[in-house]
C-alpha cells in the first residue's frame, strides 16, 4: 500500500512538472483542459460566467469567455495540461492483455515468482 501511495505521488509531481505547457489567448480552443494552478485561480474567479467545466475540457462558449476575460487581465498566455489519447491507450492495453494472456497485474505476479 505504501508503494502504490509513493507510485502515485510520483507520478503526479511528474504531472505536474512534465505535462504542462503555456498557450496564447489566440490558442485558447474548445477541448482545453487548464492546469490545477490555473483552476485554483484564474478559472475560480470566472466560473459564474463560464458554468462548471467538465473532464473532457472547456466547450467553444467557454473558450470565447475565458479569452475575453484574460485579454481584460492583460494576460498574454495560460498554463494547460497536455493530454493523452485515450483510445490508443486503451487499445494496446487490450492488445498487451491478448498477448500475455492474463491481466497485468498477474502476469508481473508471476514474472516476479519465476525470479525468486
Amino acid at each position: 500500500m505504501i508503494f502504490i501511495g509513493l507510485l502515485r505521488k510520483t507520478l503526479l509531481y511528474y504531472a505536474s512538472i512534465k505535462e504542462i505547457r503555456r498557450i496564447k489567448i489566440e490558442e485558447v480552443k474548445e477541448g482545453i483542459i487548464f492546469s490545477e494552478k490555473e483552476k485554483e485561480s484564474f478559472l475560480k474567479k470566472i466560473i459564474k460566467y463560464t458554468g462548471k467545466i467538465d473532464a473532457g475540457g472547456i466547450n467553444k462558449r467557454q473558450a470565447e469567455i475565458i479569452k475575453i476575460f484574460l485579454k481584460k487581465e492583460k494576460r498574454n498566455d495560460i498554463e494547460t495540461e497536455k493530454t493523452i489519447p485515450f483510445a490508443p491507450l486503451l487499445f494496446s492495453s487490450i492488445i498487451l492483455s491478448f498477448l500475455i494472456k492474463d491481466g497485468i497485474l498477474l502476469f508481473i505476479d508471476k514474472l516476479l515468482l519465476s525470479w525468486l
